[in-house]
């Protein structure tokens, strides 16, 4: 090529120096025209171009030749594990094939087959059987996107597979009883999995993928039993993902979700095998039942990014001993860990608005609850039976404690109400047996029925001049009580408000109530003196407001 360069060079040095000796001879310089392709290269073959003078004079110069420009390599025959494949390139100028080339036969670990678009399907092992296997992401510079339906299927020598970050689909029953392997990591890639990918993998320990379900999309059969054979019949009720998750094998102790936006309902629903789950960053909403029943679980990481936990999540996950709320979540549905016996403390976010009904009733082992100051309200039963808890400090932004809330909570034995309160619904703290003392603050203005029925331990109370109404058995059966004081806001006290309080023996009753129920002091059988500030029985006092108590009655006490 060099030699060629310097030759051309010489011959135009030549032709310059003569039209230069006729221009100093004559006297004459060339005018020339412009330059013209007289031929034109090709790949192998050099061209060449001309100019003219008006004095007849021809100039002229050498067009190299292009090259060949090879272009994308194109498979005329696919390899197989016992025989070559073969490939060629052409050149994009002139169409001539510049190269050809033999395609080895497949590795001995895989069988694979090269699509025409540059991409490589996984089609299962080839003639060795490895018990750890490393796909990798190119082979013959096609980049490994797929894993054929029943690639590795009854591929019993298999313990771990590492799949590369290109694939993007598993096809239907892929790893379908291999039933060794113990571990999969799923790439984030991967935006489709088949029915059925990891069925009856009967050994696998440990897993890793991006999303629960069939696609990333998150539209359907977005439960784990989908991965191993059961599709959803759209019937949403427990016991239909139960019976989804059945599937599952029970050596599954470890999941780990790195992508999707959220849990779906009944995701994880009665996989009692299950210890460890962790949550990628990216999900916002935990759904119905997700990891309902669940019962092995002892550790689950809710990401910051989560903003409500639904109906039933994590009920009856039995092991579980501690829960994180984040900041980020606005509340917790119902019954959303109710029956975690096992669960010992709990903190609740400051995001967090409402603690819906049975969130975490029958919390057996429970002794630690932080409440956040976002919540504003105490759901039915939200606390129910959770018969650890001694204290619990209610933040100020509470305004009302609702129907039993910690109702049989039979450890407890101090509450803080704060002032932000306004209404102890009824059964609110029915049979709370190891209460001593309540301070009830002056923002409260009702105490509903059987608000505190059963507190046999409490022993006094103070209702302040807030309070306008005692409810039907509002201190049914408090034994211990021995002191209340009644003040003269309140204008009603309901039926068998005080019935059972055999520690009384003496109370006031202030003008201001104008209704008392009947039976409302009924079993104080140590009840000596009732002291009423009312000259007479009001009109609005059931006659039988004193039925089978007693008491002397002091009419017009001051």
């Amino acid at each position: 090529m060099k030699a060629r360069i310097l030759s051309i060079f010489v011959l135009t040095l030549m032709v310059t120096l003569c039209l230069v000796a006729c221009d100093e001879t004559t006297g004459h310089i060339h005018e020339y025209d412009e330059w013209l392709t007289t031929k034109k290269p090709t790949c192998l073959e050099d061209g060449e171009q001309t100019r003219h003078c008006t004095c007849g004079a021809v100039d002229s110069r050498v067009i190299l030749a292009m090259g060949h420009d090879a272009g994308e390599w194109v498979i005329d025959i696919h390899p197989t594990s016992t025989q070559e494949g073969s490939k060629h390139q052409d050149c994009t100028f002139c169409g001539e094939r510049v190269k050809t080339e033999s395609i080895p036969v497949c590795t001995e670990e895989l069988s694979y087959r090269l699509e025409g678009d540059g991409t490589c399907t996984i089609l299962g092992l080839g003639t060795s059987a490895p018990s750890v296997l490393h796909i990798p992401s190119k082979i013959h510079e096609h980049a490994v996107t797929s894993i054929d339906n029943f690639a590795f299927a009854d591929c019993t020598s298999l313990t771990e597979v590492s799949l590369p970050d290109t694939v993007t689909t598993i096809g239907t029953e892929a790893f379908y009883a291999c039933k060794r392997l113990k571990s999969i990591v799923v790439p984030a890639s991967v935006v489709e999995i088949g029915l059925g990918a990891f069925a009856e993998c009967v050994s696998l320990e440990s897993l890793t993928t991006p999303f629960v379900g069939a696609t990333a999309e998150e539209t359907s059969n977005t439960h784990i039993g989908y991965l191993f054979g059961a599709r959803n019949n759209n019937n949403y009720a427990y016991d239909v993902w139960q019976e989804l998750n059945e599937c599952v094998p029970a050596s599954l102790k470890t999941v780990v979700i790195t992508g999707g936006n959220r849990i779906g309902d009944g995701a994880f629903a009665g996989c009692t095998g299950l210890t460890s789950v962790t949550i990628g960053n990216g999900v916002t909403s935990i759904g119905d039942f997700a990891f309902s029943g669940c019962k092995g679980l002892t550790s689950v990481t809710i990401p910051d990014n989560v903003t409500s936990i639904g109906n039933v999540a994590f009920a009856d996950c039995t092991g579980l001993t501690s829960v994180t709320i984040p900041n980020s979540v606005t509340s917790i549905d119902s019954s959303a860990f109710s029956s975690c016996t096992g669960l010992t403390s709990v903190t609740i976010g400051n995001g967090v608005t409402s603690i819906d009904s049975s969130a975490f009733s029958s919390c057996t082992g429970l002794t630690s609850v932080t409440i956040g100051n976002g919540v504003t309200s105490i759901g039915i039963s939200a606390f129910y039976g959770c018969t650890g808890i001694t204290s619990i400090i209610i933040p100020n932004s509470v305004t009302r404690i609702d129907e039993r809330a910690f109702s049989s909570c039979t450890g407890l034995t101090s509450v803080t109400i704060p002032d932000s309160v306004t209404r102890i619904d009824k059964y609110a703290f029915e049979k709370c047996t190891s209460l001593t003392s309540i301070i009830i603050p002056n923002s409260v203005t009702r105490i509903d029925g059987y608000a505190f029925s059963g507190c046999e331990g409490l022993t006094s109370v103070t209702i302040p001049d807030s309070v306008t109404s005692i409810g039907n058995f509002a201190f049914f059966d408090c034994k211990g009580l021995i002191s209340v004081t009644i003040p003269d806001s309140v204008t009603s006290i309901g039926s068998s408000a005080f019935e059972g309080c055999t520690g009384l023996t003496s109370i006031v009753i202030p003008d201001s109530v104008t209704s008392i129920g009947g039976t409302a002091f009924y079993g104080c059988t140590n009840l000596t003196t009732i002291y009423c500030e009312a000259a007479s029985r009001p009109s609005g006092w059931d006659s039988g407001w004193k039925y089978d108590c007693a008491a002397t009655v002091v009419w017009g006490a001051r």
